[in-house]
Protein backbone atom coordinates (compact mmCIF):
# COMPACT_ATOMS: atom_id res chain seq x y z
CA UNK A 1 0.00 0.00 0.00
CA UNK A 2 1.45 3.40 -0.95
CA UNK A 3 1.89 5.83 1.92
CA UNK A 4 0.02 8.14 -0.36
CA UNK A 5 -2.83 6.88 -0.85
CA UNK A 6 -4.32 9.06 1.61
CA UNK A 7 -4.09 6.05 4.50
CA UNK A 8 -2.77 6.67 7.60
CA UNK A 9 -1.14 5.08 10.15
CA UNK A 10 -1.31 6.38 13.95
CA UNK A 11 0.51 5.52 16.91
CA UNK A 12 -0.01 5.71 20.58
CA UNK A 13 1.81 8.18 23.11
CA UNK A 14 3.98 5.67 23.84
CA UNK A 15 5.00 5.19 20.61
CA UNK A 16 5.40 8.69 19.96
CA UNK A 17 9.56 8.33 19.98
CA UNK A 18 10.11 5.41 17.65
CA UNK A 19 11.20 6.19 14.37
CA UNK A 20 9.75 4.57 11.35
CA UNK A 21 9.49 0.75 12.32
CA UNK A 22 7.93 -0.38 8.38
CA UNK A 23 10.81 0.44 5.73
CA UNK A 24 9.53 -0.82 2.40
CA UNK A 25 13.11 -0.68 0.61
CA UNK A 26 14.01 -3.43 3.54
CA UNK A 27 11.10 -5.43 3.33
CA UNK A 28 11.39 -5.56 -0.17
CA UNK A 29 15.17 -6.80 0.19
CA UNK A 30 13.61 -9.23 2.68
CA UNK A 31 10.96 -10.64 0.02
CA UNK A 32 13.73 -10.93 -2.32
CA UNK A 33 16.13 -12.64 -1.06
CA UNK A 34 13.91 -15.67 -0.46
CA UNK A 35 11.67 -15.21 2.30
CA UNK A 36 8.56 -16.07 -0.35
CA UNK A 37 6.74 -17.92 2.65
CA UNK A 38 6.05 -15.37 4.33
CA UNK A 39 4.79 -13.66 1.27
CA UNK A 40 2.73 -16.37 0.93
CA UNK A 41 1.74 -16.43 4.22
CA UNK A 42 0.73 -12.36 4.64
CA UNK A 43 0.00 -11.16 1.39
CA UNK A 44 -3.67 -11.05 1.78
CA UNK A 45 -3.38 -10.29 5.68
CA UNK A 46 -3.40 -6.08 4.74
CA UNK A 47 -4.77 -3.56 7.22
CA UNK A 48 -5.31 0.17 6.16
CA UNK A 49 -3.99 1.78 9.83
CA UNK A 50 -3.18 0.86 13.38
CA UNK A 51 -5.02 2.00 16.22
CA UNK A 52 -4.18 1.58 19.81
CA UNK A 53 -5.26 3.09 23.03
CA UNK A 54 -3.27 4.87 24.77
CA UNK A 55 -2.69 4.75 29.03
CA UNK A 56 -0.10 6.71 30.89
CA UNK A 57 0.46 3.18 32.38
CA UNK A 58 1.12 1.08 29.52
CA UNK A 59 4.87 2.41 28.15
CA UNK A 60 6.08 -1.46 28.26
CA UNK A 61 3.16 -2.77 26.52
CA UNK A 62 3.65 -0.22 23.86
CA UNK A 63 7.59 -1.51 23.45
CA UNK A 64 6.23 -4.99 23.10
CA UNK A 65 3.68 -3.44 20.18
CA UNK A 66 6.96 -2.13 18.69
CA UNK A 67 8.84 -5.44 18.42
CA UNK A 68 5.79 -6.81 17.08
CA UNK A 69 5.92 -4.36 14.49
CA UNK A 70 9.34 -4.87 13.95
CA UNK A 71 8.63 -8.33 13.39
CA UNK A 72 6.33 -7.64 10.65
CA UNK A 73 8.67 -5.98 8.90
CA UNK A 74 11.11 -8.97 8.90
CA UNK A 75 8.11 -11.25 7.88
CA UNK A 76 7.55 -8.89 4.50
CA UNK A 77 4.57 -6.53 4.75
CA UNK A 78 4.85 -3.98 2.79
CA UNK A 79 5.65 -0.32 3.63
CA UNK A 80 2.54 1.28 5.97
CA UNK A 81 1.15 -1.95 6.26
CA UNK A 82 0.70 -3.78 9.43
CA UNK A 83 -1.28 -6.07 11.04
CA UNK A 84 -5.08 -5.31 12.51
CA UNK A 85 -5.21 -4.26 15.39
CA UNK A 86 -7.11 -6.15 18.21
CA UNK A 87 -8.22 -4.10 21.90
CA UNK A 88 -8.23 -6.97 24.77
CA UNK A 89 -8.31 -4.58 27.49
CA UNK A 90 -8.64 -1.33 28.65
CA UNK A 91 -5.39 -1.27 30.56
CA UNK A 92 -3.54 -2.25 27.37
CA UNK A 93 -1.90 0.71 25.47
CA UNK A 94 -2.53 -1.93 22.07
CA UNK A 95 -1.74 -5.25 20.94
CA UNK A 96 -1.16 -5.85 17.58
CA UNK A 97 -1.90 -9.17 15.93
CA UNK A 98 -2.49 -10.87 12.49
CA UNK A 99 -4.65 -13.66 11.26
CA UNK A 100 -1.28 -15.51 12.12
CA UNK A 101 -0.09 -15.09 15.16
CA UNK A 102 4.08 -14.18 15.16
CA UNK A 103 6.51 -16.61 16.89
CA UNK A 104 6.86 -14.49 20.08
CA UNK A 105 9.32 -16.45 21.60
CA UNK A 106 12.25 -15.81 19.02
CA UNK A 107 14.64 -13.85 20.41
CA UNK A 108 12.80 -12.80 23.57
CA UNK A 109 15.45 -12.45 25.58
CA UNK A 110 16.69 -9.52 23.38
CA UNK A 111 13.28 -8.10 23.04
CA UNK A 112 12.97 -8.24 27.29
CA UNK A 113 16.38 -6.00 27.24
CA UNK A 114 15.19 -3.91 24.75
CA UNK A 115 12.40 -3.02 25.76
CA UNK A 116 13.90 -2.60 29.75
CA UNK A 117 16.46 -0.19 28.55
CA UNK A 118 13.74 2.06 26.45
CA UNK A 119 11.78 2.36 29.85
CA UNK A 120 14.43 2.77 32.10
CA UNK A 121 15.28 5.74 29.35
CA UNK A 122 11.97 6.71 29.76
CA UNK A 123 11.66 7.35 33.35
CA UNK A 124 14.36 8.96 33.61
CA UNK A 125 13.27 11.27 30.99
CA UNK A 126 9.77 12.44 32.67
CA UNK A 127 11.68 12.85 36.01
CA UNK A 128 13.74 15.16 34.77
CA UNK A 129 10.75 17.16 33.10
CA UNK A 130 9.19 17.38 36.10
CA UNK A 131 12.16 18.33 37.95
CA UNK A 132 12.12 21.94 35.30
CA UNK A 133 8.68 22.14 35.64
CA UNK A 134 8.12 22.06 39.53
CA UNK A 135 7.41 25.15 41.46
CA UNK A 136 10.39 25.73 44.25
CA UNK A 137 7.73 27.00 46.86
CA UNK A 138 4.55 24.53 46.39
CA UNK A 139 1.60 26.89 47.03
CA UNK A 140 -1.05 23.84 47.77
CA UNK A 141 -3.96 26.55 47.98
CA UNK A 142 -3.57 27.65 44.66
CA UNK A 143 -2.71 24.02 43.32
CA UNK A 144 -6.49 23.17 44.65
CA UNK A 145 -7.97 25.98 43.04
CA UNK A 146 -6.44 25.71 39.93
CA UNK A 147 -7.45 21.86 39.55
CA UNK A 148 -10.91 22.41 40.37
CA UNK A 149 -10.88 25.51 37.96
CA UNK A 150 -9.86 22.98 35.06
CA UNK A 151 -13.29 21.30 35.81
CA UNK A 152 -15.67 24.38 36.83
CA UNK A 153 -14.74 27.93 36.01
CA UNK A 154 -12.53 28.39 32.83
CA UNK A 155 -12.74 32.21 33.27
CA UNK A 156 -11.01 31.24 37.12
CA UNK A 157 -8.56 29.47 35.16
CA UNK A 158 -7.91 31.98 33.04
CA UNK A 159 -7.27 34.24 36.14
CA UNK A 160 -4.95 31.86 38.03
CA UNK A 161 -2.50 31.15 35.00
CA UNK A 162 -1.57 35.57 34.52
CA UNK A 163 -1.50 36.07 38.58
CA UNK A 164 2.00 35.66 40.09
CA UNK A 165 3.38 32.21 39.72
CA UNK A 166 1.01 31.16 36.86
CA UNK A 167 -0.12 27.19 36.84
CA UNK A 168 2.95 26.50 39.03
CA UNK A 169 3.70 23.06 38.02
CA UNK A 170 3.66 20.59 34.65
CA UNK A 171 0.95 18.21 36.64
CA UNK A 172 -1.26 21.13 36.38
CA UNK A 173 -0.47 22.59 33.22
CA UNK A 174 -0.86 19.89 30.68
CA UNK A 175 -4.59 19.68 31.57
CA UNK A 176 -5.36 23.76 32.03
CA UNK A 177 -3.59 24.52 28.64
CA UNK A 178 -5.43 22.72 25.99
CA UNK A 179 -8.44 24.40 27.98
CA UNK A 180 -7.03 27.74 28.10
CA UNK A 181 -6.75 27.61 23.87
CA UNK A 182 -10.54 26.00 23.98
CA UNK A 183 -10.30 22.61 23.90
CA UNK A 184 -12.83 21.05 25.16
CA UNK A 185 -12.98 18.56 28.12
CA UNK A 186 -14.70 15.99 26.23
CA UNK A 187 -12.03 16.47 23.18
CA UNK A 188 -9.25 15.99 26.15
CA UNK A 189 -10.95 12.71 26.91
CA UNK A 190 -11.99 11.12 23.78
CA UNK A 191 -9.51 8.32 22.83
CA UNK A 192 -10.21 8.97 19.04
CA UNK A 193 -8.32 12.16 19.62
CA UNK A 194 -5.08 10.07 21.21
CA UNK A 195 -3.85 9.01 17.74
CA UNK A 196 -1.03 10.99 16.31
CA UNK A 197 0.02 10.41 12.41
CA UNK A 198 2.91 7.70 12.01
CA UNK A 199 3.50 9.31 8.34
CA UNK A 200 3.65 12.31 6.90
CA UNK A 201 3.40 11.93 3.09
CA UNK A 202 1.82 15.84 3.04
CA UNK A 203 5.32 17.32 4.67
CA UNK A 204 7.73 17.64 1.51
CA UNK A 205 10.87 16.41 2.33
CA UNK A 206 12.69 19.56 2.25
CA UNK A 207 10.85 21.00 4.97
CA UNK A 208 11.26 17.57 6.92
CA UNK A 209 15.17 17.82 6.68
CA UNK A 210 14.81 21.56 8.35
CA UNK A 211 12.75 20.56 10.73
CA UNK A 212 15.53 18.10 11.80
CA UNK A 213 18.42 20.83 11.60
CA UNK A 214 16.60 23.16 13.89
CA UNK A 215 15.26 19.79 15.90
CA UNK A 216 19.12 19.35 16.14
CA UNK A 217 19.92 22.79 17.17
CA UNK A 218 17.77 22.88 20.85
CA UNK A 219 19.77 21.05 22.63
CA UNK A 220 20.35 24.18 25.37
CA UNK A 221 16.77 23.91 26.11
CA UNK A 222 16.42 20.38 27.43
CA UNK A 223 16.64 19.42 30.83
CA UNK A 224 19.92 19.84 32.58
CA UNK A 225 21.89 16.31 33.16
CA UNK A 226 20.29 14.33 29.66
CA UNK A 227 22.56 11.89 28.24
CA UNK A 228 23.51 11.43 25.12
CA UNK A 229 20.83 8.56 24.24
CA UNK A 230 17.76 10.86 26.56
CA UNK A 231 18.77 13.69 24.15
CA UNK A 232 17.72 11.53 21.13
CA UNK A 233 14.65 10.24 22.80
CA UNK A 234 13.19 13.92 23.20
CA UNK A 235 14.67 14.94 19.65
CA UNK A 236 12.64 11.91 18.12
CA UNK A 237 9.62 12.78 20.06
CA UNK A 238 10.00 16.69 18.82
CA UNK A 239 10.74 15.26 15.03
CA UNK A 240 7.46 13.40 15.05
CA UNK A 241 5.40 16.05 17.15
CA UNK A 242 6.26 18.73 14.29
CA UNK A 243 6.11 16.61 11.17
CA UNK A 244 2.73 15.37 12.94
CA UNK A 245 0.72 19.03 13.02
CA UNK A 246 2.31 19.73 10.01
CA UNK A 247 0.88 16.54 8.11
CA UNK A 248 -2.68 17.48 9.74
CA UNK A 249 -2.66 20.91 9.03
CA UNK A 250 -1.49 21.38 5.26
CA UNK A 251 -2.38 25.11 5.19
CA UNK A 252 0.55 25.57 7.72
CA UNK A 253 3.96 26.65 6.69
CA UNK A 254 6.61 25.68 8.54
CA UNK A 255 8.82 28.50 9.78
CA UNK A 256 11.78 28.75 12.57
CA UNK A 257 10.76 29.34 15.58
CA UNK A 258 8.02 27.03 15.48
CA UNK A 259 9.84 23.99 16.84
CA UNK A 260 10.55 25.97 19.97
CA UNK A 261 6.77 26.52 20.88
CA UNK A 262 6.68 22.81 19.59
CA UNK A 263 9.38 22.02 22.14
CA UNK A 264 7.50 24.11 25.15
CA UNK A 265 4.49 21.96 24.70
CA UNK A 266 6.42 18.74 24.33
CA UNK A 267 8.60 19.24 27.63
CA UNK A 268 5.56 20.14 29.43
CA UNK A 269 3.16 16.74 28.33
CA UNK A 270 6.47 14.62 28.73
CA UNK A 271 6.72 15.08 32.27
CA UNK A 272 3.30 13.85 32.57
CA UNK A 273 3.73 11.53 29.74
CA UNK A 274 0.90 12.51 27.73
CA UNK A 275 2.58 13.65 24.08
CA UNK A 276 -0.89 13.65 22.64
CA UNK A 277 -1.89 16.75 24.71
CA UNK A 278 1.14 18.76 22.75
CA UNK A 279 -0.43 17.41 19.67
CA UNK A 280 -3.75 18.14 20.13
CA UNK A 281 -2.84 21.78 21.85
CA UNK A 282 -0.81 22.86 18.68
CA UNK A 283 -3.23 21.79 16.33
CA UNK A 284 -5.44 24.61 18.05
CA UNK A 285 -2.32 26.93 18.23
CA UNK A 286 -2.09 26.53 14.47
CA UNK A 287 -5.70 27.20 13.23
CA UNK A 288 -5.69 30.51 16.19
CA UNK A 289 -2.75 32.14 17.83
CA UNK A 290 -0.23 30.90 15.31
CA UNK A 291 -1.79 31.44 12.18
CA UNK A 292 -0.45 34.36 10.67
CA UNK A 293 2.87 33.22 11.06
CA UNK A 294 2.55 30.04 9.57
CA UNK A 295 1.16 32.03 6.11
CA UNK A 296 2.95 31.38 3.23
CA UNK A 297 4.36 34.55 3.28
CA UNK A 298 5.97 37.03 6.17
CA UNK A 299 4.07 39.94 4.91
CA UNK A 300 1.01 39.55 7.55
CA UNK A 301 3.91 39.07 10.35
CA UNK A 302 6.14 41.92 9.33
CA UNK A 303 2.81 43.88 10.26
CA UNK A 304 2.10 42.47 13.66
CA UNK A 305 5.28 43.47 14.94
CA UNK A 306 5.00 46.64 13.70
CA UNK A 307 2.54 46.98 16.43
CA UNK A 308 5.42 47.42 18.55
CA UNK A 309 5.84 50.98 17.66
CA UNK A 310 2.43 51.82 17.56
CA UNK A 311 2.22 51.04 20.90
CA UNK A 312 5.47 53.02 21.52
CA UNK A 313 4.11 56.22 20.06
CA UNK A 314 1.40 56.20 21.90
CA UNK A 315 3.43 55.45 25.25
CA UNK A 316 6.26 57.20 24.76
CA UNK A 317 6.95 59.66 21.79
CA UNK A 318 10.63 61.01 22.57
CA UNK A 319 11.50 56.74 22.72
CA UNK A 320 9.32 56.48 19.91
CA UNK A 321 11.17 58.95 17.74
CA UNK A 322 15.11 57.66 18.72
CA UNK A 323 14.38 54.36 17.63
CA UNK A 324 12.51 54.52 14.50
CA UNK A 325 13.43 58.50 13.28
CA UNK A 326 16.79 58.42 14.00
CA UNK A 327 18.50 54.98 14.52
CA UNK A 328 15.80 53.83 11.43
CA UNK A 329 15.43 50.25 13.61
CA UNK A 330 13.17 48.10 11.79
CA UNK A 331 10.96 45.72 13.77
CA UNK A 332 12.73 42.65 13.43
CA UNK A 333 14.32 42.77 16.66
CA UNK A 334 11.17 41.83 18.01
CA UNK A 335 10.69 38.98 15.83
CA UNK A 336 12.09 36.06 17.41
CA UNK A 337 10.04 37.08 20.97
CA UNK A 338 6.73 37.31 18.86
CA UNK A 339 6.60 33.98 16.87
CA UNK A 340 8.68 32.51 19.46
CA UNK A 341 6.79 33.45 22.58
CA UNK A 342 10.42 34.07 23.72
CA UNK A 343 11.45 30.73 24.14
CA UNK A 344 14.09 31.41 21.69
CA UNK A 345 15.40 34.05 24.05
CA UNK A 346 14.93 33.52 27.46
CA UNK A 347 17.97 31.32 29.15
CA UNK A 348 15.59 28.70 31.74
CA UNK A 349 12.53 26.68 30.97
CA UNK A 350 10.95 27.28 34.29
CA UNK A 351 10.88 31.28 33.15
CA UNK A 352 9.39 30.05 29.70
CA UNK A 353 6.39 28.14 31.12
CA UNK A 354 5.37 30.59 33.10
CA UNK A 355 5.26 33.70 30.31
CA UNK A 356 3.48 30.77 28.35
CA UNK A 357 0.83 30.63 31.55
CA UNK A 358 0.45 34.30 31.03
CA UNK A 359 -0.20 34.12 27.16
CA UNK A 360 -2.76 31.86 27.32
CA UNK A 361 -4.34 33.54 30.43
CA UNK A 362 -4.89 36.42 28.34
CA UNK A 363 -6.14 34.55 25.41
CA UNK A 364 -9.88 36.64 25.57
CA UNK A 365 -8.11 39.97 26.78
CA UNK A 366 -7.69 40.88 22.93
CA UNK A 367 -8.68 39.83 19.65
CA UNK A 368 -6.56 38.76 17.95
CA UNK A 369 -4.86 37.17 20.71
CA UNK A 370 -1.81 36.64 18.49
CA UNK A 371 -1.11 40.43 19.59
CA UNK A 372 -0.10 39.38 23.45
CA UNK A 373 3.10 38.45 22.62
CA UNK A 374 3.66 41.82 20.84
CA UNK A 375 2.37 43.65 23.77
CA UNK A 376 5.25 42.09 26.07
CA UNK A 377 7.70 43.28 23.82
CA UNK A 378 6.05 46.20 24.06
CA UNK A 379 5.90 46.52 27.89
CA UNK A 380 9.49 45.40 27.96
CA UNK A 381 11.07 48.21 25.42
CA UNK A 382 9.27 50.44 27.80
CA UNK A 383 10.17 49.42 30.97
CA UNK A 384 13.85 50.23 29.54
CA UNK A 385 13.01 53.46 28.26
CA UNK A 386 15.28 55.70 29.80
CA UNK A 387 18.19 53.29 29.48
CA UNK A 388 17.56 53.49 25.29
CA UNK A 389 16.51 56.99 25.40
CA UNK A 390 20.06 58.33 27.96
CA UNK A 391 22.21 55.90 25.80
CA UNK A 392 24.05 58.45 23.40
CA UNK A 393 25.97 55.59 21.17
CA UNK A 394 22.87 53.70 19.85
CA UNK A 395 22.25 56.04 16.52
CA UNK A 396 22.36 53.27 13.70
CA UNK A 397 20.21 50.45 12.69
CA UNK A 398 22.76 47.71 14.35
CA UNK A 399 23.56 48.97 17.59
CA UNK A 400 20.23 49.64 18.67
CA UNK A 401 19.10 46.48 16.96
CA UNK A 402 21.87 44.61 19.83
CA UNK A 403 20.75 47.09 22.31
CA UNK A 404 16.77 46.29 21.87
CA UNK A 405 17.76 42.30 21.20
CA UNK A 406 19.37 42.03 24.44
CA UNK A 407 16.47 43.23 26.75
CA UNK A 408 14.88 39.93 27.55
CA UNK A 409 18.53 38.93 29.18
CA UNK A 410 17.99 41.48 31.47
CA UNK A 411 14.61 40.86 33.66
CA UNK A 412 15.96 38.92 36.43
CA UNK A 413 12.31 38.86 37.77
CA UNK A 414 9.32 38.20 34.97
CA UNK A 415 6.46 39.01 37.60
CA UNK A 416 7.01 43.00 37.46
CA UNK A 417 7.23 42.66 33.52
CA UNK A 418 3.77 40.59 33.26
CA UNK A 419 2.10 43.15 35.75
CA UNK A 420 3.19 46.21 33.25
CA UNK A 421 2.37 43.70 30.07
CA UNK A 422 -1.47 43.28 32.12
CA UNK A 423 -1.59 46.95 32.51
CA UNK A 424 -0.81 47.30 28.93
CA UNK A 425 -3.37 44.96 27.54
CA UNK A 426 -5.84 46.18 29.57
CA UNK A 427 -5.71 49.73 28.04
CA UNK A 428 -5.74 49.12 24.79
CA UNK A 429 -8.31 46.26 24.64
CA UNK A 430 -10.70 46.69 22.04
CA UNK A 431 -8.39 49.57 20.26
CA UNK A 432 -6.45 46.07 18.51
CA UNK A 433 -7.86 47.50 14.74
CA UNK A 434 -6.78 51.15 15.78
CA UNK A 435 -3.13 49.54 16.27
CA UNK A 436 -2.83 47.28 13.65
CA UNK A 437 -4.09 50.47 11.10
CA UNK A 438 -1.13 52.24 12.62
CA UNK A 439 1.61 49.68 12.27
CA UNK A 440 0.79 49.58 8.76
CA UNK A 441 1.54 53.15 8.08
CA UNK A 442 4.68 52.85 10.14
CA UNK A 443 6.07 50.04 8.42
CA UNK A 444 5.59 52.19 4.95
CA UNK A 445 7.15 55.56 6.65
CA UNK A 446 9.84 53.44 7.65
CA UNK A 447 10.13 51.90 4.21
CA UNK A 448 10.33 55.01 2.92
CA UNK A 449 13.24 55.61 5.70
CA UNK A 450 15.34 52.94 4.67
CA UNK A 451 14.83 54.02 0.47
CA UNK A 452 15.74 57.75 1.04
CA UNK A 453 18.06 59.04 -1.53
CA UNK A 454 18.61 61.82 -3.76
CA UNK A 455 16.42 61.21 -7.18
CA UNK A 456 18.39 62.79 -10.32
CA UNK A 457 15.54 64.44 -11.97
CA UNK A 458 16.23 64.27 -16.28
CA UNK A 459 15.12 67.30 -18.67
CA UNK A 460 11.49 66.64 -20.28
CA UNK A 461 11.64 64.82 -23.45
CA UNK A 462 10.24 65.82 -26.32
CA UNK A 463 8.39 63.19 -27.70
CA UNK A 464 7.74 65.09 -31.02
CA UNK A 465 11.38 65.64 -31.73
CA UNK A 466 12.68 65.07 -35.37
CA UNK A 467 14.00 61.52 -36.64
CA UNK A 468 17.90 62.46 -36.00
CA UNK A 469 16.69 63.98 -32.58
CA UNK A 470 15.18 60.58 -31.24
CA UNK A 471 17.69 58.73 -32.63
CA UNK A 472 20.39 61.34 -31.04
CA UNK A 473 18.44 60.34 -27.61
CA UNK A 474 18.86 56.68 -28.32
CA UNK A 475 22.69 56.77 -29.10
CA UNK A 476 23.99 59.58 -26.74
CA UNK A 477 21.43 59.44 -23.64
CA UNK A 478 19.85 56.20 -23.46
CA UNK A 479 22.63 53.83 -24.78
CA UNK A 480 25.73 56.13 -24.05
CA UNK A 481 27.83 54.23 -22.13
CA UNK A 482 27.77 51.47 -25.31
CA UNK A 483 28.24 54.06 -27.64
CA UNK A 484 31.28 55.66 -25.96
CA UNK A 485 32.43 51.76 -25.97
CA UNK A 486 32.07 51.52 -29.19
CA UNK A 487 33.57 54.36 -30.51
CA UNK A 488 37.09 53.61 -28.13
CA UNK A 489 37.32 49.94 -29.58
CA UNK A 490 36.91 51.72 -33.08
CA UNK A 491 39.93 54.21 -32.52
CA UNK A 492 42.13 51.48 -31.05
CA UNK A 493 41.40 49.13 -34.48
CA UNK A 494 41.68 52.01 -36.55
CA UNK A 495 44.89 53.18 -34.70
CA UNK A 496 46.22 49.74 -34.98
CA UNK A 497 45.13 49.16 -37.95
CA UNK A 498 46.71 52.61 -39.97
CA UNK A 499 48.92 53.86 -38.10
CA UNK A 500 51.11 50.53 -38.06
CA UNK A 501 50.84 50.89 -42.40
CA UNK A 502 52.33 54.68 -42.51
CA UNK A 503 55.16 53.49 -39.63
CA UNK A 504 56.31 50.31 -42.22
CA UNK A 505 56.41 52.49 -45.37
CA UNK A 506 58.43 55.77 -43.34
CA UNK A 507 61.23 53.07 -42.39
CA UNK A 508 61.41 52.11 -46.36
Amino acid sequence: MSLTSGKSVYLTANEFSTDDEFDGDSAKDSLDSGNTSAEASLKDEVVDSVVVTPTEAGFAKALQTQNHQTRAKELGYPEGDTASSTLEDDSSVGSVMSSKEYNENEDSSDEEDNVSEEVEIQEDVLKLCNEIAEAQQPDFQKQDEIERACFENLIHLRTLAISEGGLLANTLRKRAWPLLLGISPLDLDDQQNYRVPKYFPRVTTKIQELVQLDVNRVLKRFPPNLSETQQDHIQSYLNNLILAVLQSNPQAHYYQGFHDICLTFLLVCLAQNVPYIAYMSLNKMVETTLAPFMEKTMEATNEIIHVVFAILEKEDKALYNKIVVESKCPAAFCLPWVITWFSHTLPNDTDIFRLSDFILGCGDQLNPSYLIPVFLSAALVLRNSDEIKENVTDTDIATMHHTLAQLPLHETSLEPWLKDSLKLIKKYAGKEKQLMARAIKIKDYMNELWNEEPVRRRRPVNRNGSVIATVGRFVFIRHRWLTLAIVVLGAAFFAQRYGGVEFEESTE
